[in-house]
C-alpha cells in the first residue's frame, strides 16, 4: 500500500504542476499548450482513478 500510496503523491504533484502550467498558458492565450496539457491532466487523472481503485482494494485486502 505504501508503494501505491507514493505513486498517488506523485501522481497529485503532477496535477498541480498541470494545473498551473494550464493556468500561464491560459494567460498566454496558447491553445495549443492547453490542449496538450489537458491531454496530459486526462491521462493523470485516468492513472490516480485507477491506482486509487488499487488502493481502495487492497485496503479492503488488509481488514
Amino acid at each position: 500500500m505504501a508503494r501505491i500510496e507514493k505513486q498517488m503523491e506523485k501522481l497529485g504533484e503532477r496535477q498541480q504542476q498541470l494545473h498551473d502550467e494550464m493556468a500561464a498558458a491560459s494567460e498566454a492565450v496558447d491553445l495549443d499548450r492547453l490542449r496538450a496539457l489537458q491531454a496530459e491532466l486526462d491521462d493523470v487523472d485516468a492513472q490516480l482513478a485507477e491506482l486509487e481503485e488499487t488502493w481502495l482494494e487492497a485496503g479492503e485486502l488488509v481488514e
